[in-house]
């Protein structure tokens, strides 16, 4: 659309909504009355023939056109500049000069003006105008000039990456050297390493809320994610050492999962709480490969059943709530979780027919869902998983590697262009 054109649009929209009522340009196109016209707007053109008229307040739906010019075709020169400013005090204590719009260049220049100007030609207006203070101008522009940047992101992945190295290297030398250590020693560091965690997390933190939480520093969600690491290879070793619940060692499992969820909601912590849900899906399936039932036809349903139960769970407590911005992390766990069970199914010739619609019903709904509550995450998984199962039924029976390589290449292409595509739209809709 052209700038001049989307500017009287603008102006229109403006006028509707009762930013101003009356207009006044050195304009001789009309054009404000003319787009007016199509706002559902009335325009109460004002002319040096009928000037009575600016004293009459105009009404709701109306917008006064007033035109700062004679008929340059017939009569004399108007509105010079000493005309002008004999005129200006009565023209400012007049009803239909108030809230005005003055276009004495015309809107959709001005627009087209502030579309060329640069970030920091903005930054610059907004510190003349007082929008924002001097150091506000400084700290801004440092960052259009790329004299600092955030490494906001990197740092918290290297605290996660550092927090689970130091967890797997304490694994790794209680397995190794438990004989030369000893178990007091080694209990007794695990057990410190812990009450220090989390006797952190419960000084520094603040109170518990049903609402989302923000965390004191940088630090404090690694040291209670840190602490819980340490509570499973504490738990593990005493195991492994005494053999205290022998068989039924996976309840283990169970207890860590119910401490995982109390330090998850009591710290609003989401690596707590993928924790706790990846320690109740151990417990699942140990649970039942304890009664014999370890073939994948008996383990997918179990899966289902775990994937349907985590994300009822996680909408019931939602509904009551409690941690309403947890309910992704159950939706995340939930749906890979089913996904991958469904998929895991169509190499079973006697599972497809079950499994392959169920598969596409949960596709569409993925992407559906993702789509409507603004989720491009879960538009990625229906993508990538029904890419999966659309590529086990189309190579079935395929032994060209030729053939296969060439499918490969092509639609992984085009899906990976597609995913790229609802990128950039998501990104442009919110």
């Amino acid at each position: 659309m052209d700038f001049g054109i989307c500017g009287y649009h603008l102006l229109c929209h403006l006028a509707k909504a009762e930013f101003f009522r009356s207009t006044w340009s050195t304009n001789f196109d009309g054009l404000v009355a003319r787009t007016a016209g199509s706002f559902q707007l009335t325009p109460l053109e004002i002319g040096i023939d009928c000037q009575k008229r600016l004293a009459r307040p105009p009404n709701k739906g109306e917008v006064l056109c007033v035109s700062l010019h004679g008929d340059y075709r017939y009569d004399a020169l108007k509105n010079t500049p000493e005309e002008l400013r004999s005129q200006e005090d009565e023209k400012c204590t007049r009803p239909a000069a108030q809230r005005s719009f003055f276009l004495y260049f015309g809107i959709g220049r001005v627009i087209k003006r502030l579309a060329t100007m640069t970030t920091r030609d903005r930054l610059d207006l907004w510190r003349q105008t007082g929008v924002i203070t001097a150091e506000q101008h400084a700290a801004l522009t440092a960052l259009v000039r790329r004299e600092r940047f955030s490494v906001f992101l990197e740092i918290h992945a290297l605290l996660y990456l550092g927090v689970l190295s130091l967890a797997a290297g304490m694994g790794w030398t209680v397995q190794t050297h438990f004989t030369s250590l000893g178990d007091v020693f080694i209990l007794g560091v695990l057990t410190l390493i812990f009450t220090l965690s989390v006797f952190y997390c419960f000084s520094r933190g603040p109170r518990y809320s049903n609402l989302e939480v923000e965390s004191p520093n940088l630090i404090f969600d690694y040291v209670l994610y840190l602490g819980c690491l340490v509570l499973s290879v504490e738990l593990g070793y005493i195991e492994f050492r005494f053999q205290l619940l022998k068989d039924a060692w996976d309840n283990y499992l169970l207890l860590s999962t119910a401490a995982f969820f109390m330090f998850a909601y009591r710290f609003d912590n989401r690596f707590v709480l993928s924790l706790a849900l990846s320690s109740l899906a151990g417990w699942f399936g140990l649970r039942v490969s304890r009664f014999g039932f370890s073939t994948p036809d008996v383990l997918r349903p179990i899966a289902l059943f775990y994937g349907g139960l985590v994300a009822t769970g996680g909408l019931i407590l939602y509904r009551q709530g409690i941690k309403k911005h947890f309910l992704e992390t159950y939706l995340h766990v939930a749906a890979n979780v089913v996904l991958i069970a469904t998929v895991s199914a169509l190499a079973d010739q006697s599972a497809r027919p079950v499994y392959l619609p169920l598969l596409a019903a949960l596709v569409a709904a993925s992407v559906i869902c993702g789509v409507r509550y603004r989720r491009f995450v879960f538009v990625v998984y229906g993508t990538f998983y029904g890419y999966i199962g659309l590529s086990m039924e189309v190579l079935r029976g395929s032994s060209s590697f030729e053939f296969s390589l060439a499918y490969f290449v092509v639609t992984g292409s085009c899906v990976v262009l597609l995913i790229a595509m609802l990128a950039r739209r998501f990104g442009r809709e919110e």
